[in-house]
Formats: structure tokens, sequence, C-alpha cells
């Protein structure tokens, strides 16, 4: 499918080899964000992450990119890490999956939205993700001021 910008669309699944690649190599590689799981940090076709080679350990709060046991390339956070095993959920989902290292792809350096660049380290956008999480038990009613997008 070719949209009107003349920019071919192409799903996440016939990229991922070339992903993959561009990552060993220690190329970083933009992508722009497809769906709406990790609302609402990230928007459905206007945020672009940059992902990058996994050189340190990750930690609670990460965003990575990875395929999970049923082939899936994803796009989630990391809400919890126990020893190898990493608990990761999208911040708009409930459902949570159980992986460990060896699935894990690459991580989100930053991302742009809106025509700005905001790092996945940033205090302020840090503070936000702790929030929102903190917020879990409620956050499902929260959403609803951020309505999908298609």
């Amino acid at each position: 499918m070719v949209n009107p910008m003349n920019h071919k669309v192409v799903s996440i699944q016939d990229l991922a080899g070339l992903i993959e690649e561009q990552i060993k190599q220690n190329k970083s590689v933009k992508l722009q964000v497809s769906g709406n799981s990790m609302r609402p940090f990230y928007k459905h076709q206007k945020t672009v992450v940059c992902l990058e080679q996994i050189h340190s350990p990750l930690k609670k709060y990460d965003v990575v990119f990875y395929r999970n046991f049923s082939g899936q390339y994803l796009l989630h956070r990391i809400i919890e890490v126990k020893g190898n095993m990493l608990v990761i959920c999208g911040d708009a989902l409930r459902k949570k999956e159980y992986l460990d290292y060896e699935h894990m792809i690459a991580r989100v350096a930053y991302h742009e939205y809106q025509g700005k660049i905001i790092s996945e380290d940033d205090n302020q956008y840090v503070f936000r993700v702790k929030l929102w999480h903190f917020l879990r038990f409620i956050r499902f009613l929260l959403l609803q001021f951020y309505p999908y997008q298609k």
C-alpha cells in the first residue's frame, strides 16, 4: 500500500529482519509507531522511536523492541525486572508478558512527537511514566481522555 506522500507502508513483521540486522551492526533504526498499545506516551502514526542496540542491563520503565513467544514483534515497556526475567506490558494494556533477554532486540533511546525529541531518560518524561504506572488501577478510566487513533 502506498500513502499519498509516496511513502510505502510496510508491516513490522516484514521489516523485522532488516531491523534486527541493523541493530546487530550497532546502527540505530527509526520506526514510526503503529497501534495504540503505548498510549498515552506514543501516538499511532504520529510518534517515531529511535531503536538502539542494548549495551547495558535493561531496567524498569525501559521501552524495548522484542519478539515474543508467538513470533510477534512488539514495542512495550518493562514494568518489572526479576533476575533474567522481564515483565513487559504496553502502557494502555493489562496483559503482561514474561520474557527473558533472548527475546529483546533493541531499546528505545528517544522518541519524536510533534517535532520534539524526547529522551527516554528525560527526568520529566520518566516522572510522567512513573506516575502513569502508579495510577495503573485507574488508568483505564484516564485513557478515555486519549481516544484510540486509526
